[in-house]
């Protein structure tokens, strides 16, 4: 029985019977599990009798839109092509399901399990405090692979990696994969998180529109300078803005973060002296220098702010 899990796409169930030993590919930036271009007749898998395949024929789903992540109400185009030298082609049933990852916390060695019943089993680790973590998948008796994700909707683009860093405040998630390579049976792995460098503070500002607008408040532990950055990841501009007093209604110091990873300005700091005890304020917005936009107007863009 074919299926498609929005946004994961899986329309061949399962055709590993014959591939245990070969890498699946998935195809960035979606969710989905491509079968080979050719095949016997006689190792095609088995389908309902609403599915119809023909020799050397596969069928293949992309995204026509490809949103970085997904709000409630947002819509995915799909794109179903049939790949093969016959004419007529073929019917395909789709099914959409609700994707529920396997929650996971804590540092240390951590025991989790994979199914042998899907092609890729779904994690969410959430952070319980904020810190840069080190997830590094240990091998078991059959060898699996880890692919992170921005968001269920979007893939980091990191395919069939044993190791990944990634910064998280309180209360974040990281979303991965891990593909089991032994189709017959579930199987065990260890997964090591340990955290490389603590922050004071991590959250990653995910705007809608552009008249979406952040504060954040943070409360300094000591008497000492901290080191407060913006980083853009995904080309975004922002201004994010620095009050000395939460209550202030002048800004202290600004810093206009925008670019690509390539730019100069996608990363940038300011080092301020907080006395124990004092909450100051950051107010983050988006900074549109080309036009006047209306503040209903789309701005999938994000941006994060740390300090240390």
């Amino acid at each position: 029985n074919a299926f498609c899990t929005l946004p994961v796409i899986n329309i061949m169930k399962d055709y590993r019977s014959r591939q245990k030993q070969k890498k699946r590919q998935i195809k960035a930036p979606l969710l989905c599990h491509k079968p080979p271009k050719r095949r016997r007749q006689d190792s095609l898998p088995q389908y309902s009798a609403s599915v119809k395949l023909y020799k050397l024929d596969y069928y293949h789903m992309e995204s026509v839109s490809d949103p970085e992540w997904l709000y409630k109400g947002d819509t995915i185009t799909l794109l179903l092509t049939y790949v093969g030298s016959e004419a007529k082609g073929g019917t395909v049933g789709t099914e959409v399901t609700h994707l529920e990852p396997q929650g996971i916390k804590g540092t240390g060695e951590l025991l989790i399990k994979v199914s042998k019943d899907t092609n890729v089993t779904w994690f969410e680790y959430t952070a319980e405090k904020a810190a840069e973590y080190t997830f590094v998948l240990k091998q078991g008796e059959n060898n699996g692979y880890m692919t992170p994700y921005n968001s269920i909707a979007s893939s980091d683009g990191s395919y069939n990696t044993l190791e990944y860093t990634k910064k998280l405040g309180v209360g974040e998630t990281f979303v991965f994969t891990i593909d089991n390579e032994d189709s017959e049976k579930d199987q065990e792995y260890t997964l090591s998180v340990e955290t490389t460098k603590e922050l004071q503070l991590y959250k990653m500002l995910k705007f809608k529109t552009y008249g979406d607008v952040y504060e954040i408040e943070f409360t300094a532990p000591e008497t000492r300078t901290y080191k407060i950055t913006g980083f853009t990841p995904d080309d975004g501009d922002f201004w994010v803005e620095y009050y000395a007093d939460k209550d202030d209604k002048k800004y202290d110091d600004r810093k206009n973060v925008y670019g690509d990873p390539t730019s100069a300005h996608n990363n940038l700091s300011m080092y301020k002296s907080i006395n124990k005890g004092d909450t100051i304020r950051i107010k983050v917005y988006t900074y549109a220098s080309s036009y006047q936009p209306d503040l209903t107007d789309s701005y999938r863009n994000s941006i994060s702010i740390e300090i240390e």
